[in-house]
C-alpha cells in the first residue's frame, strides 16, 4: 500500500502544473492591483504602529483598522 501511494504521490508531482517565476510576479502585481485601493466606510479601533530602525535613523508609521471582520492596513 505505501509503494502504491508513493508512486501515485510522485505521479502526481509530475503532473501538476508549474509557473515560472515570471508568471507567479505577474499574479501578484495583478492581486496587488485589484487590492491597492478600495472605497467604501469602515467603523473599527484604529491603531498605529511605529517601526524604528536606529541603526540607519529612519522611522516608518503603519495605521491599521480593526474591524469586526477583518484588520486593515491602510
Amino acid at each position: 500500500m505505501f509503494r502504491t501511494l508513493a508512486s501515485m504521490v510522485l505521479l502526481a508531482g509530475l503532473l501538476l502544473p508549474v509557473k515560472s517565476s515570471a508568471e507567479q510576479s505577474q499574479d501578484l502585481v495583478s492581486k496587488a492591483a485589484t487590492q491597492a485601493e478600495v472605497s467604501g466606510t469602515w467603523q473599527g479601533r484604529a491603531e498605529t504602529l511605529v517601526v524604528d530602525n536606529f541603526q540607519a535613523g529612519t522611522s516608518r508609521e503603519r495605521l491599521f483598522l480593526h474591524t469586526s471582520r477583518e484588520t486593515l492596513e491602510l
